[in-house]
């Protein structure tokens, strides 16, 4: 979010808690408004977090698959 959206946003914000808090409500349409924008930014985020758990990940190869293997100890004496 830029600057300017939050210099609006922020005190937008605290006007509508301060009517909530003296018992004045929006009307209807407004609170059906924002039932449907907060649902919709639920499964936007729940769409995008499914899609990143479905992503591939490099897996991690067993221990000795990636170590060269060492020649045959041969005996010297």
């Amino acid at each position: 979010m830029n600057r300017s959206f939050l210099i609006i946003f922020i005190p937008a914000l605290l006007v509508a808690a301060g009517y909530l808090y003296l018992g004045i409500r929006p009307p209807l349409r407004a609170e059906v408004g924002v039932a449907i924008f907060a649902a919709a930014v639920a499964a936007l985020r729940l769409r995008a977090m499914l899609k990143d758990r479905k992503s591939p990940r490099p897996e991690a190869s067993p221990p000795g698959a990636s170590a060269p293997a060492s020649p045959p100890a041969t005996k010297l004496s």
